[in-house]
């Protein structure tokens, strides 16, 4: 501290003035009030719930809660008394708020949340009915989702509506036999079918959502029965799909007569494929692109997504590390990465996985394979992933997303040199790919042996890409020529040339979308860019110049769409 004289005398001159916080002290004024109120000291007030009485201080609800707020602002009955009795609230509930109240803290159970989120919607607590509705989030499967969704409903929480909605609709095709979607009303099924972001693979899916509701009480469903089918898309049923229809539900005959001549007249099925494509958009799910190659030969983690029904490519979370020749699959929503080459020169096959949740734009790492591998099969089936083979490899693996465990397989019938690619057809999983006794395998996991389908050598030492279809496998491009297709009837155990690609690639990506084939990528010198499409009915190709997609040694899979 200075000093200085003025006029003959010492005078201090005090520094600027400076302002202190407590940081404890709103802790320890609630910490006062709640001994005050577990001692019954100074209360003023009483909330009464199945038979209990809870002690408290009318200034700290007026603070927290406008629903209190209102009640003591006016002379009301309970303002006059000083006590209000709960009718349709838990005695429990009622306790955690108020612990809530006069700590700032709060514990939310299974067992709790839904009284918590009732209870906190009434006294319009704000933060805490937030927590509940992330809480609920967290607990959302297939199970529960509907009623759920039902309970957000009810308390207007319009994030978790949302949430509910979403998972709804990207796991639909697991959902339609469910007895918790056997009991949602019309109203409610009708929103689903008619929401732009419901996901099925094909048409048959929706169709048999809208059979399965209405069976599950005739009666009284049946007059639902033709708005309901208005949103399918019947042309697109498959003719056999109708015909056992009309013989195995004869009381169904005369709504579906209507129902289908009306249909005729709106959609011939004659109608021009690509116009037929765009009718089922809102099916249609997305192709996501998982690491790979970028410019300049470096290896990459970012990820797109392409949109087929706008045309649009957009960026998404990226992989947590980067991977070439890695092999991507999707089950139930999720998509699996899995395996690659951190670079190019590198002799050690990554065993790491990283799994995609489109709802939340997130990759998380998971088990890692008991293998390293690279250019490997991989598919699902039977609720779990399977990886065969690889360069240089023989070993099988399936993981289970319940027990996140990796569980060993019998080993394919012999080790494949440069790779290969897995599809499944019916209850079996096939594996091509360039081995010293044959290309071709097939593995029942009923039966849990292999067998070798085909010993001829009539494919190219490079990779090629598979896709199924009903029960054929589409193996395209990798031969010789690179624009090559050839179809395996696994009815027949024969092969069929079909008409080639306009463009020639190796290591390309296909995947069956809707009714058609579809190519992304690969690789001829450089990137291939351009998108084509085989339409499996017509025999052909099309070119889509709509879209240019650079993307080449990477994963790629189906992802649902999901509400934005």
């Amino acid at each position: 501290m200075s000093s200085k004289t003025v006029n003959n005398g010492n005078v201090c001159e005090l520094p600027p003035a400076k302002a202190y916080s407590n940081l404890n002290y709103s802790h320890v004024v609630l910490a006062a009030l709640n001994k005050q109120r577990l001692e019954r000291k100074r209360c003023d007030f009483i909330l009464e719930a199945e038979n209990e009485s809870i002690y408290v201080h009318k200034v700290l609800l007026v603070a927290v809660s406008p629903y209190f707020e209102a009640m003591l602002e006016h002379n009301l009955k309970e303002n006059v008394e000083s006590k209000v009795k709960f009718t349709d609230v838990k005695a429990i509930a009622l306790k955690t708020i108020v612990d809530y109240v006069y700590s700032g803290e709060i514990e939310i159970t299974e067992d709790t949340v839904q009284s918590l989120l009732s209870t906190s919607d009434l006294l319009q607590i704000d933060w805490v009915k937030k927590k509940c509705e992330h809480f609920l989030m967290t607990k959302v499967d297939l199970t529960n989702c509907f009623g759920i969704w039902r309970i957000a409903d009810m308390h207007s929480c319009k994030e978790l509506i949302a949430y509910c909605k979403g998972y709804i609709l990207k796991n639909f095709p697991q959902l339609i036999n469910r007895e918790e979607f056997l009991m949602l009303s019309f109203e409610e099924v009708k929103t689903i079918l008619v929401s732009d972001g419901l996901y099925v693979q094909v048409e048959e899916i929706a169709f048999q959502s809208v059979l399965n509701w209405v069976k599950h009480k005739r009666e009284e469903r049946t007059a639902h029965l033709r708005e309901l089918m208005s949103h399918i898309n019947l042309s697109l049923l498959k003719p056999e799909l109708l015909r056992s229809l009309y013989r195995s539900e004869p009381l169904f005959c005369n709504e579906f007569s209507g129902i289908l001549s009306t249909n005729k007249r709106k959609f011939s099925c004659h109608t021009p494929p690509i116009k037929r494509r765009k009718t089922q958009n809102r099916y249609m799910p997305r192709v996501i692109f998982a690491g790979g190659q970028k410019e300049g030969c470096k290896i990459s983690k970012s990820c797109k997504v392409y949109d087929i029904s706008n045309n649009e490519m957009f960026g998404v979370s990226p992989l947590r590390e980067r991977k070439t020749d890695l092999s991507a699959v999707s089950l139930h929503g999720l998509v699996y990465a899995m395996g690659g080459l951190p670079n190019w020169f590198d002799i050690n096959y990554l065993q790491t996985v990283e799994r995609y949740d489109p709802v939340v734009d997130e990759w998380t790492k998971i088990t890692p394979m008991h293998t390293g591998r690279c250019c490997f099969g991989a598919c699902a089936h039977n609720d779990l992933v399977y990886v065969v083979g690889g360069q240089g490899n023989s070993t099988v693996e399936n993981y289970n997303p319940i027990t996140n465990k990796w569980y060993k397989c019998p080993d394919t019938p012999s080790r494949y040199g440069y790779g290969n690619r897995a599809a499944v057809i019916g209850n079996s999983i096939y594996s091509l790919g360039k081995t010293r006794s044959g290309i071709l395998f097939r593995f029942d996991p009923r039966e849990g042996q292999w067998d070798t389908v085909d010993r001829s050598d009539n494919i190219g030492k490079n990779v090629v890409e598979v896709a199924s279809y009903d029960h054929s496998l589409y193996c395209i491009g990798g031969c010789r020529p690179k624009s090559a297709c050839k179809r395996f009837d696994a009815r027949s155990n024969k092969w069929q040339t079909l008409p080639s690609m306009n463009y020639g690639r190796e290591y390309p990506y296909a995947m069956i979308i809707g009714y058609e084939l579809y190519v992304f990528g690969g690789w001829d010198k450089g990137c291939v860019t351009s998108v084509e499409h085989y339409n499996i009915h017509q025999d052909e190709w099309t070119i889509d110049d709509s879209i240019k997609i650079k993307n080449c040694f990477g994963g790629a899979a189906l992802v649902p769409r999901v509400l934005s």
